[in-house]
């Protein structure tokens, strides 16, 4: 099957100068040769780069890591700064003539990794050479790329250990008295997640709210059972919530 894979960069600290432009119509060409179609478009302004190449693979995620490590290659055999991702998406035209695609939002690098798990980079160099965390789904010079899902999962049910802060939603004890509300339902992109909101004083209960995490449904049923909350399950959509005896 064909697929058009698109990757979009920033500069980040990049200043894109003439050397950078001729580096990029080299890693253009380089691109297109590793292809196995030929066929390979992009472009660089003062924005960052993007790409988009033709590819033929068995499924989107071989397809997007092939881009991956022929953008990879490209840019180490031709001088390309690093520049890191911001989107990475995928399209496939399949025979009935409907397209699929798989969005950027569901890809993240190193970066959003540590904003996601809250640790420094060598916690996370070490999580990774301790065997904890997902293999990433391609290695490039400037970061690891993982599926979001993925990392959304690991954090569910990792337990940072001893010294460190209790998991979401238990890290929340310090505020029990400003809880009025805990939610807790799946994800519906991705099944496997579970979303745990937590409701303080004056929030309205209608909306989100400002503390919402990827958690467990153990770790918000803990959380409620220390502050004595009662739990109501709604079995038509899924949703649990947890709410003052009071209430």
């Amino acid at each position: 099957m064909k697929w058009l894979v698109r990757l979009e960069t920033t500069p980040a600290g990049v200043i894109i100068d003439d050397a950078v432009c001729t580096a990029f119509d080299d890693f253009l060409g380089a691109v297109a040769r590793e292809s196995a179609t030929r066929d390979a478009i992009g472009s660089i302004d003062e924005d960052g780069w993007e790409l988009t190449v033709a590819l033929e693979a068995v499924t989107a995620e071989s397809a997007i890591e092939a881009a991956l490590a022929i953008a990879s290659v490209g840019a180490l055999v031709t001088g390309l700064p690093d520049m890191p991702f911001v989107d990475i998406s995928v399209v496939a035209e399949e025979l009935d003539g409907a397209r699929r695609s798989v969005g950027g939002r569901d890809f993240v690098g190193s970066g959003e990794v540590l904003e996601i798990l809250n640790i420094s980079k060598q916690r996370l160099s070490q999580l990774r050479r301790d065997g904890k965390l997902p293999v990433p789904l391609a290695e490039l010079q400037a970061t690891a790329i993982w599926r979001r899902w993925a990392i959304e999962q690991f954090v569910a049910g990792w337990d940072r250990g001893s010294g460190r802060r209790r998991p979401w939603p238990l890290d929340m004890m310090s505020r029990a008295s400003e809880i009025t509300l805990i939610k807790a339902k799946r994800d519906s992109d991705h099944p496997n997640v579970v979303m745990i909101g937590v409701w303080l004083e004056g929030e309205d209960q209608d909306s989100p709210p400002e503390m919402m995490r990827v958690g467990s449904f153990d770790g918000a049923r803990r959380l409620a059972t220390e502050i004595e909350f009662v739990e109501v399950r709604n079995i038509a959509t899924g949703v649990i919530r947890w709410l003052p005896k009071s209430a």
